[in-house]
């Protein structure tokens, strides 16, 4: 007994043309786990015959029909052709099944695309627009530190000594972030 393989290279043919071979020239026994096994007599009729795999168009007996030559070997194998065509016909139904829910998972990843971009864009404008609001504010800020310390260069010691305690602290902190911004006022310390 030989497997497709075992008949491929005993014919000098490969294992696809030996499948084309089942149920037209060859007539292999399946087991239990669905290996096919080739008689060696069969196998060596052939070779001898030098035909080895062209007595018949592919897939053909010799009533000439595919739909035919199939029947007949569902039926040598004992096997019934109508549980095989219900199989078939679910297999199918199966198969579209699943390419219709790849269709719809497609479009579904095409939707989600489409929203995590535009998302995306959005959280773009916002934190661009925050970002501008920040710059703003730090902007106004350094103005109000600068007429801060103009105002308080200006000032005689008499306004100077009326600032409270808690004022005069507000000024230090104001200051103290200011010199470690400003070159200028860092050099002087």
């Amino acid at each position: 007994m030989l497997t497709r393989a075992g008949v491929g290279r005993r014919l000098g043919k490969s294992i696809a043309t030996v499948r084309r071979m089942e149920g037209v020239e060859l007539h292999p026994t399946v087991d239990g786990r669905g290996v096919h096994w080739f008689d060696l007599r069969e196998v060596d009729a052939i070779a001898a015959s030098g035909t080895r795999g062209t007595r018949h168009r592919v897939g053909l007996d010799a009533t000439g029909t595919r739909a035919q030559c199939e029947l007949q070997h569902l039926v040598d194998e004992g096997l019934d052709p109508s549980a095989e065509a219900d199989d078939a016909v679910k297999a199918a139904g199966r198969s579209a099944i699943h390419m219709a829910e790849a269709r719809v998972w497609a479009e579904q990843a095409r939707v989600d695309a489409i929203a995590i971009r535009e998302e995306r864009n959005r959280l773009g404008v916002v934190r661009r627009e925050e970002l501008a609001a920040l710059a703003k504010a730090t902007q106004e800020l350094s103005v109000a530190k600068q007429t801060l310390i103009a105002e308080l260069e200006q000032c005689d010691k008499r306004t100077l000594r009326r600032l409270t305690d808690t004022d005069l602290a507000e000024i230090l902190v104001l200051l103290e972030a200011e010199c470690d911004r400003a070159p200028f006022y860092a050099s002087r310390r």
